[in-house]
């Protein structure tokens, strides 16, 4: 038990100084800690919702087949990918939250790091 020794001849002043110190710290570190997970959800939320929104206005304007077949035409003075513009440009009008749009899955393959 040397810790509570030395804390013992601490002056009163000193032991006030530790303690009051020590939990600072502590409410810091909660407070911190429970701030980083109720933003963190509160976000993740407010990132589904957004996308949700965002797609569901999305989905009479863009087809499966015509999602599809963006993936293959790469002219870009084509008239899909004309209509594929104005829509990206209507969604940058409609949505400021939103930075850019994504109409591919996941599994794109990336040609560029190769």
């Amino acid at each position: 038990m040397k810790i509570f020794g030395f804390f013992n001849r601490l002056s009163i002043v000193t032991k006030n100084m530790l303690l009051t110190s020590l939990s600072i710290l502590m409410t810091g570190v909660i407070l911190i800690t429970a701030s980083y997970y109720i933003q963190g959800a509160v976000l993740t939320n407010q990132l589904e919702d957004n996308s949700q929104k965002v797609m569901g206005a999305w989905k009479d304007k863009i087809t499966p087949e015509e999602a599809k077949a963006a993936m293959t035409d790469t002219d870009r003075n084509s008239e899909l990918q004309k209509k594929l513009t104005e829509v990206f440009d209507d969604l940058s009008a409609t949505h400021p939250d939103v930075a850019q749009g994504y109409i591919f899955g996941q599994r794109l393959r990336m040609t560029a790091r190769r």
